[in-house]
């Protein structure tokens, strides 16, 4: 019977085509069958259309309804019908003659062989390839034009051509003769072709007369076999397509890949040209929105914050469709995050997530293909670990010596029990090169004379442990309880059970081949389960037992596996075992549906989101087959019109594409510029054509999940610009501007050609690079040509040297007057000191260091735990402020007129902040370990026992913690005094004798206040190593004088120099005291030595604390960032230097840097002036730069200590 082709323009005219129908022609329309793609599209229809009328099919339920009317199972999916080709062709093969062998060495370049036959056959079968097309294919695969596509592959096309008519006529043989019972074609919609000849041949009846296709914009070869099968059974079939607009071109439409496809194919049967439905609602733009992410997480994030708002404008779920290319790069994300918003959503094709039992599994499966080559390390994972901990438990019981002297896992509280004794016998075994099952075969012998050694006093030993068995075990020192790494013992009886079951375990996977053959492999395969300790009541003993129950039926239905074939199935079979699905609505209530592009084929929505719209993706990549070309493809579609090419891919997904904006009131599209790991991604074409036709609709920026950059950090291209200038030569730093260069001062050269403009700055930037030489000279980077410390790039210059805003501006010449930075913490400055390189990368540059990946092991840094023990006691004194929580404001002026509060030692709330305090701070460094925050708290409970003893023997008046303030002070290059709130400006002709006013600022953190005196104490905890000193007071102040002159312990002084502003705040203050109270447990040390102070009126620790403030200030300003260099008396240069040694930023300091570092030593040993006199009349300003900087630098590298 002839059929109809109606195309209609948006989803509203097919409603109402379909609801009409059923008005106007009641009778006829009694019974009607709709035929739609997928289940979605039934359930979206079926909102739309309610009538008892319709029998709404999927395309799976029509072909199983025709089959079960005929008393047949439809035939479902399995790997059947590629072992079926694999057996066909080997069967070929192995006939020996002389094609075969010529055909060998063809196929060897195509890196595919064999595989790639049967996969050529298998597509040429699901595009609908029939018994009665294999002589037309023999003849186009013959032509001698085809030979001139490719002239290499000329020969191969008629050796392909005679391979595929044996596979193609016996493959298709093979289905025909199945279609009486269940042979699982195994091909994807098998069941379409056997329903296809249930109708030609009579045995199976259509569950209506009248039927209606919709929403098959890309009939497949098996559907449209089925297709015509209804057409010459059914009374009236039409084909309800689709003919949207083309939204990047005005006035063209685009139609369904279907027209084409059905045309060619059924032109006969075509009862009369295709109609245009008269539309009855009219073309609508949609409201487009733009929009680029960085990562497919922070695509993903957006869009779901864009549903969440119409969600919440009461938009129903069942209006809302996310639709990608695929879901597989949003799988990572994807469940995580519509959790996170709470979404109901669900998927037409489910992702499955594996867990650890499908990774077990899949482990399992990997050791059978690899047999004794698997590693040990996966082979241990998959044992049950009940079986090992019973026998290392009786290993233990039987031998008391053991069980009393070791603690392995008894008293593991900051180990994991399964892990590390898994891991300590993987490693005992490595230690003597034993990685994989063959290996521990082979070296049987050796482990037997390990393990019968005596010990010294004849005995057999019973334990055995090698280096690399290291844990986390407590011991004391001193009197105080610390972490150190002490070795585990494994006995030796249970490395021998360990032994004899893989030994077992390998014997057995070798016999599993055999086994195959003579049909034995279910009892190899229940031994191989004993062995790794599996019971049968364990589920994955269940999944192997519903895999071999599959394997035994394809067997009794007569197919011959090999041992590859026995795997492919059992792989199949088993793998979904254990996976958690995502994507269903088990409830059946309102969700937000999530589709693929190939899958959105008929359904529509008022609000669409299209998420990866990326070259690639959108039209997808089609994957290049070195036998069937994209040329003979194209030939081929003469008989197969179903045939992927990639044209008709592209015009495929251009009008899934346009039929989606065709049914919205508004379309939100969005791609990646990068992946996850900073890949760049390109747009999609058919997003740049919509670009074009909607210029008025800009790209938004989707909010990035990285951490924002604070507003005063530099740019990631600036910093390598700055960089590259500073650790590199001068052409290094050329090429770096040159880059930036080139992507942003080409537009200031419009009526140059590209390469006229590359050379126009070229000659710029090495005339800018001249520029900053003569003006910045590098006086101790000449040998390697450096502009980076002391050479222009670190102190002075427009944008310090790096990139300038006008490049046809000149270099900015040296000024007089520089800047001095008020804006300092004495922290700050005392890092300078201790490394000015380090401080000028941390601190100018805000360059940021990554942990080292070889740092595995359990560990508890120093600054970890001071940060635990400054955080605990700075929260015991804020819950037991007035407010009971940290203030907002902690400005110290703000605390006055004092209003001080009292704070009593309370050993339940001290700990309760350790707790919490460990906690975070072992989150922060990442040290995830089991038990890791009770070690914490038990290592920091000293420190607290200090801190009472030597301030709680009753309560402190107290006025805050971590309070904020600063002082100002009038200092020159030999000392200096408190001053009033004022700060200068650094000149090029002043001397070292003039002093200037320079700024600093503290954070304390604790203050207390004596009400009686008026006298406030400013405290600092200090965790670290406490300076050597004789008992007394006056010896304490002399000890604390001496690291202030090398650049350390400066607090104090900052302290103190805030007395004067803060008596003008509040003038009954009398005085005020900075004090160092140093907590680290030790016993040796009396408490009486734990606290150093000093006080305002001590104008020789002022007068150092000036010198040092201005050598520090004067140093940042003139750029004076050099690495700390060198070795310390009697010690080597580099490795083992106490600056460098625990430096994140080493590599960075000592890259190439041996000759820079030797001529500064060289220069700061030369004889420099003691003092720099008042300079008024004109000098050579570079001149005087060097000299300052000379001098200057001298003082840092002195105040440093480092000779």
């Amino acid at each position: 019977m002839p059929f109809d082709m109606r195309f209609f323009r948006v989803p509203e005219d097919v409603i109402h085509y379909i609801s009409s129908y059923e008005i106007h022609e009641e009778d006829s329309f009694a019974c009607l069958s709709i035929v739609v793609p997928t289940l979605a599209v039934k359930r979206t229809m079926m909102r739309k259309v309610s009538s008892l009328r319709i029998q709404w099919f999927s395309i799976r339920e029509y072909v199983c309804d025709i089959v079960y009317r005929a008393n047949r199972i439809p035939h479902t999916e399995s790997p059947i019908f590629t072992l079926l080709i694999r057996e066909v062709m080997n069967h070929f093969v192995h006939q020996g003659n002389e094609l075969i062998k010529e055909l060998e060495q063809t196929l060897y370049p195509f890196e595919r062989g064999y595989e790639g036959l049967y996969e050529a056959v298998r597509v040429l079968i699901s595009s609908g390839l029939r018994e009665e097309d294999v002589s037309i294919l023999d003849s186009i695969l013959e032509e001698p034009e085809i030979h001139l596509i490719d002239k290499k592959r000329a020969q191969a096309v008629i050796l392909i051509a005679s391979v595929m008519r044996k596979l193609v006529q016996e493959g298709l043989a093979s289905i025909r003769s199945n279609n009486e019972q269940d042979g699982n074609l195994g091909i994807q919609d098998a069941s379409l072709a056997q329903a296809a000849n249930l109708i030609r041949d009579g045995y199976a009846s259509l569950p209506s007369e009248n039927v209606l296709f919709y929403g098959f914009p890309d009939f497949t070869g098996m559907q449209i076999q089925l297709f015509d099968a209804v057409v010459s059974k059914a009374q009236h079939v039409e084909l309800l397509l689709y003919e949207v607009r083309d939204f990047a071109i005005v006035g063209r439409s685009v139609l369904d890949a279907a027209h084409d496809i059905v045309s060619s194919t059924l032109q006969e049967k075509t009862l009369h040209t295709a109609t245009v439905y008269s539309a009855k609602h009219n073309d609508r733009v949609p409201e487009i929105l733009f929009t680029s992410a960085l990562g497919y997480q922070a695509e993903l994030r957006d869009v779901f914050v864009h549903v969440c708002d119409l969600l919440q404008q009461g938009v129903a779920p069942e209006d809302i469709l996310l639709v990608a290319p695929s879901w597989e790069n949003y799988k990572p994300f994807l469940r995580y995050e519509a959790q996170r918003v709470q979404l109901p959503v669900a998927m037409t094709k489910k992702l499955h997530f594996p867990t650890q039992k499908t990774r077990k599994m899949e482990s399992f499966i990997q050791m059978l293909l690899n047999g004794e080559l698997f590693s040990l390390s996966t082979v241990f994972s998959l044992f049950s670990f009940d079986v090992i901990e019973r026998e290392y438990t009786r290993c233990i019981q039987e031998n008391p010596k053991i069980h009393a002297r070791q603690s392995l896992l008894d008293d593991s509280d900051i180990i994991d029990y399964e892990r590390v004794l898994l891991e300590d016998i993987q490693l005992y075994f490595q230690a003597f090169g034993l990685r994989d099952l063959e290996d521990l075969d082979e070296k049987e012998l050796l482990l037997e004379e390990v393990w019968n050694q005596k010990d010294s006093a004849g005995n057999p030993k019973i334990y055995t442990s090698i280096p690399a068995l290291l844990q986390m075990k407590q011991a004391y020192k001193k009197g105080v309880p610390v972490y150190q790494a002490s070795r585990r013992k494994i006995p030796i009886q249970l490395l021998k059970y360990m032994q004899a079951q893989c030994l077992a375990l390998l014997s057995l996977i070798k016999n599993l081949h055999k086994s195959i053959e003579d049909h034995s492999y279910r009892a190899v395969l229940e031994k191989i389960c004993l062995v790794l300790g599996w019971s049968k009541r364990s589920e994955e003993w269940r999944a192997i037992h519903c895999a071999l129950t599959r394997i035994e039926q394809i067997i009794y239905k007569g197919y011959s596996l090999t041992y590859q074939d026995f795997l492919s199935v059992f792989t199949v079979e088993i793998g979904p075992f254990g996976t958690e699905v995502f994507g269903s609505n088990t409830h059946d209530e309102p969700v937000i549906l999530l589709t693929t592009l190939e899958e959105s084929s008929g359904i529509f929505s008022e609000h669409i989101f299209m998420l990866g719209l990326n070259k690639g993706e959108v039209p997808g990549q089609f994957p290049s087959d070195p036998l069937l070309t994209e040329d003979i493809r194209g030939r081929l579609q003469t008989v197969l019109p179903a045939l992927r090419t990639r044209k008709s891919s592209y015009l495929n997904e251009r009008h899934r594409l346009y039929s989606l904006f065709s049914a919205c009131s508004s379309a939100h599209l969005s791609w990646v510029l990068t992946d996850e790991l900073g890949q760049a991604s390109t747009v999609s074409p058919l997003i740049r054509r919509l670009l074009l036709a909607f210029p008025n609709d800009k790209v938004k920026m989707a909010r990035s999940l990285y951490a924002r950059a604070r507003q005063d950090e530099v740019l990631p291209l600036y910093d390598r610009i700055l960089l590259s200038g500073i650790h590199g030569e001068q052409d290094t730093y050329a090429n770096a501007l040159s880059l930036y260069a080139q992507r942003f001062w080409v537009d200031l050269y419009p009526e140059l050609s590209d390469h006229q403009k590359k050379e126009r700055i070229e000659k710029v930037i090495m005339g800018r690079m001249e520029g900053i030489l003569e003006l910045y000279p590098p006086p101790y980077s000449s040998v390697h040509k450096r502009i980076g410390p002391l050479g222009g790039m670190t102190g002075l210059g427009p944008l310090s040297g790096a990139i300038p805003e006008d490049p046809f501006a000149p270099v900015d010449p040296i000024p007089d007057t520089l800047h001095i930075d008020h804006s300092n913490f004495i922290t700050r400055v005392e890092q300078y000191f201790s490394c000015p390189w380090r401080n000028f990368l941390e601190r100018l540059l805000r360059a940021e260091h990554t942990e080292d990946p070889q740092k595995t092991l359990p560990q508890l840094r120093a600054n970890t735990l001071g940060n635990i023990v400054h955080n605990a006691l700075e929260q015991f004194v804020y819950v037991q402020s007035p407010l009971g929580k940290q203030p907002e404001s902690q400005n110290l002026e703000d605390f006055f007129p004092p209003e001080p509060f009292e704070v009593i030692w309370n050993e339940q709330k001290i700990q309760s902040q350790l707790v919490e305090q460990s906690k975070n701070q072992m989150f922060h460094d990442q040290q995830l370990w089991p038990k890791s925050n009770d070690v914490a708290f038990k290592m920091s409970l000293p420190y607290m026992e200090i801190e009472k003893s030597l301030e709680f023997q009753e309560g402190i008046s107290c006025l805050g913690a971590e309070l904020e303030g600063d002082s100002y002070v009038y200092a020159h290059a030999e000392g200096g005094s408190v001053c009033p709130e004022r700060m200068d400006c650094f000149s090029l002709s002043q001397g070292s004798e003039d002093p200037i006013a320079i700024r600093v600022l503290f954070k304390a953190d604790r203050v207390d206040m004596d009400c009686e005196s008026n006298v406030l104490s400013l405290l600092d905890y200090k965790t670290g190593r406490i300076p050597k000193s004789k008992e007394g007071e006056k010896e304490k102040r002399l000890a604390l004088l001496k690291e202030m002159k090398h650049g350390k312990k400066l607090q104090p002084a900052a302290y103190v120099a805030s007395y004067k502003a803060l008596q003008q705040k509040w003038p009954e203050l009398q005085g005020t005291t900075g004090k160092l109270l140093y907590l680290k447990p030790d016993i040796s040390t009396d408490l009486s030595l734990r606290g150093f102070s000093i006080t305002h009126d001590d104008e020789e620790a002022i007068s150092v604390f000036a010198r040092t403030l201005w050598a520090a200030s004067l140093g940042q300003v003139l750029g004076v960032n050099f690495p700390r260099l060198t070795r310390r008396k009697n010690r080597a240069p580099h490795s083992t230097n106490d600056w460098c040694k625990h430096c994140n930023f080493q590599r960075a300091c000592r890259f190439h840097d041996s000759g820079y570092r030797k001529r500064i030593l060289e220069s700061c040993s030369k004889e420099q002036p003691e003092s720099i006199g008042t300079q008024k009349t004109s000098v050579d300003v570079s001149i005087r730069l060097r000299t300052w900087r000379d001098f200057v630098m001298k003082k840092v590298w002195n105040i440093g200590e480092v000779q």
